[in-house]
């Protein structure tokens, strides 16, 4: 109730909300941000804004059937005046409804609408039915999902510690402390182990990000109709009491609205011109997972100790320091997965106690040390994977080049005879399924632009080498193969084609295409490469690309991206070119007053205006992303992550400070 008056106390002015079909009027009241008054009736002074919508419109959101954002966006509530004011109190809708009903039931009224028991999910396959990999992916894709507060506890509890201390070594120690502490599970059947959350089927919070915005939709997130999750009562109660309050003021939007001049802010929170993504976390990203299969992860933290040795001032110290405090962290995280497999074997059965003993001895050897065998190679990216997501976010936090970096553990098993075709199959199948247990919680209003289970992981077959030479291997055909078995959500499965490519590379991708395969995307080296070194990355580097995210080029292991840092509405632009600056779904004035189009003569006028309102809203959202990357520099480093990134430890410099080799931000027009 205290969140709901302060975001309310916060607009400053005065709403009125008409309610059609019976017609009823009630007048909001902020004005001076000190008391909140609600009175029926229209007040005889303007209303900044005038919400319209029917009886019928109003049962539903409050029932949880319709989401206020596609209620705005249908027209089935109509704006007039700052449409900016429903947006900034959306998020405490669900919270109120849940308020009124106990309001309602201490009144002894008559209940509207009896809660929606919280669903059950199917109950998954018993374990003798199919094969592993069936089995695996049925509990997967039935069970039910949850979500975790684990990350944000542990998070929370470390930076209540560390406070004063130097931001990049605040988060290495947030890391290690949430890697000690958060749960460690390996379920029936698994060959390849860990998790981003502490659940089976879990997703993560992060509460310096995004996750104050979900605040109001806890009592409902079981229930409603777009990527449901429950939570345990408990769970919820320590993020409303202790978890969530403690980050007010202190996220990374809070940071960028400080620098933010008050024209990107307004339009901002109108949610039509520009969406900055960054405000959750910059994820995105491409480490060196060949740098670890390579060497280990152990000689990147003594690399990382070497520097901060040599080092001649504070900050590089602070640095090398977080490097190897975050490394060290995920090498013991490993131990403590090694020490459950050995736990569970103690008392399994033959065949599964051999299982859970290789298991064991993987998480003893990677990632602290290059692996042995293609299990264990799998597993080390599984472990660097899962914690850089936890160290920043887990969106499109990508692979890349797996049938190249991955090649010489499946080659060296394959002619030593330790592993067959069939069962580098079913560990390809396995690594597929535990990449989508990675899972995003979203509010209500962005799941309706990114509904679904996935977190956008990318991995790249095929393509060209270094050298310009095809680099088609047997994996390529094999993780393309494993992919049209299990048609996981995770990973984004990207292809690299270029004009040697062999024949029978493309009759696969084609059979692949034609078999219904939804997430395999296609990429021709020439253009993609081209477009790369015009931008002043290197033609070997170029020729090495993978994807980040949805079809975002990086070059693995040496750049910081920042892609889909923004997306600009250009649909809109046009609309305000033809409304002099102003959208018919936000009547504000959202961009430049440009001329009347009734004045217009020819396209060129057209053409012109867009032009002009496309300049003023890239600027804007240009000053918003930079500010964002301060926020991001400042508050949210990540040592992990930039000590496997060229140049940072060469520099002593954290990815967020510019220290890859290549630094972009990446926008897109939508």
């Amino acid at each position: 109730c205290d969140d709901i008056l302060r975001t309310w106390l916060g607009l400053d002015a005065l709403v009125l909300v008409r309610i059609q079909q019976p017609a009823v009027a009630v007048t909001i009241d902020t004005r001076g941000g000190h008391e909140m008054r609600i009175t029926p009736g229209v007040a005889t002074e303007e209303p900044a804004l005038t919400l319209t919508l029917t009886a019928d419109s109003f049962h539903d959101i409050y029932t949880g059937r319709l989401n206020v954002f596609s209620a705005v966006a249908d027209r089935k509530i109509k704006t007039d005046g700052n449409a900016a004011l429903l947006m900034k109190t959306a998020w405490t809708l669900p919270q109120a409804i849940q308020i009124y009903r106990e309001h309602c039931a201490a009144a002894g009224l008559p209940e509207q609408e009896r809660e929606a028991p919280r669903p059950q999910a199917p109950e998954a396959p018993a374990s003798s039915d199919g094969d592993r990999v069936d089995r695996l992916r049925e509990r997967f894709l039935f069970g039910q999902k949850e979500v975790c507060v684990e990350r944000a506890r542990y998070l929370t509890e470390s930076y209540r510690r560390t406070e004063g201390q130097p931001a990049v070594l605040r988060q290495a120690r947030a890391l290690e402390h949430i890697l000690g502490h958060i749960s460690v599970r390996i379920e029936p059947d698994e060959s390849l182990v860990g998790n981003v959350t502490g659940k089976p089927l879990g997703a993560g919070i992060y509460p310096e990000g995004l996750a104050g915005r979900i605040l109001g939709e806890l009592p409902n997130l079981a229930r409603r109709d777009c990527n449901a999750f429950a939570i345990d009562p408990d769970d919820e109660r320590e993020l409303v009491e202790n978890v969530l309050p403690y980050w007010r003021g202190k996220t990374i939007e809070d940071r960028a609205r400080e620098v933010w001049s008050p024209e990107v802010t307004a339009n901002f929170e109108k949610l039509a011109p520009f969406i900055l993504t960054e405000i959750g976390g910059i994820g995105h990203m491409l480490i060196n997972h060949q740098r670890v299969l390579e060497r280990g992860l152990l000689a990147v933290v003594d690399e990382a100790g070497e520097k901060r040795r040599a080092a001649k001032d504070e900050a590089r110290r602070d640095f090398y320091e977080a490097a190897e405090i975050a490394g060290r962290a995920v090498i013991a995280w490993a131990n403590r997965y090694a020490d459950e497999a050995q736990r569970q074997a103690d008392t399994a059965t033959d065949s599964r106690r051999d299982e859970l003993l290789a298991i064991a001895e993987a998480c003893r050897r990677v990632p602290a040390e290059p692996p042995r065998t293609f299990q264990e190679a799998l597993q080390s990216v599984l472990f660097m994977h899962y914690a850089t997501q936890i160290e920043s976010w887990e969106s499109a936090i990508s692979l890349g080049r797996i049938d190249q970096f991955l090649y010489p553990a499946f080659g060296a098993d394959m002619e030593a005879g330790r592993l067959s075709r069939d069962g580098a199959l079913e560990l390809l199948a396995c690594f597929y399924i535990k990449l989508s247990h990675s899972i995003p919680l979203f509010d209500a209003d962005v799941s309706v632009a990114f509904s679904g289970m996935s977190n956008f992981a990318n991995t790249v077959i095929g393509g060209v080498d270094s050298d310009g030479n095809d680099a088609t291997n047997e994996l390529s055909y094999l993780m393309l193969e494993a992919m049209q078995r299990v048609r996981t959500p995770q990973p984004n499965f990207g292809v690299r084609l270029h004009k040697e490519a062999p024949r029978e590379f493309r009759d696969a991708i084609v059979q692949a295409v034609a078999d219904g395969i939804g997430n395999l995307q296609l990429f021709g080296d020439e253009g993609v490469t081209a477009s790369m070194t015009n931008r002043g990355v290197s033609l070997r580097d170029a020729r090495d690309y993978g994807m980040v995210g949805c079809v975002e080029q990086a070059v693995p292991g040496k750049s910081f991206t920042a892609s889909d840092a923004g997306l600009l509405n250009l649909p809109l632009c046009l609309e305000l070119a033809l409304n002099k600056g102003r959208g018919r779904l936000f009547s504000d004035q959202l961009g430049l007053p440009t001329a009347d189009p009734r004045s217009f003569t020819c396209i060129e006028d057209v053409i012109g205006a867009y032009r002009a309102q496309v300049e003023q809203l890239v600027g804007q959202m240009v000053e918003g992303a930079e500010g964002l990357a301060q926020a991001h520099a400042e508050r949210r480093p990540v040592p992990l992550a930039s000590s496997l990134t060229d140049d940072c430890l060469e520099q002593g410099l954290d990815l967020t400070a510019g220290g890859a080799r290549y630094n972009f931000t990446g926008i897109q027009g939508v």
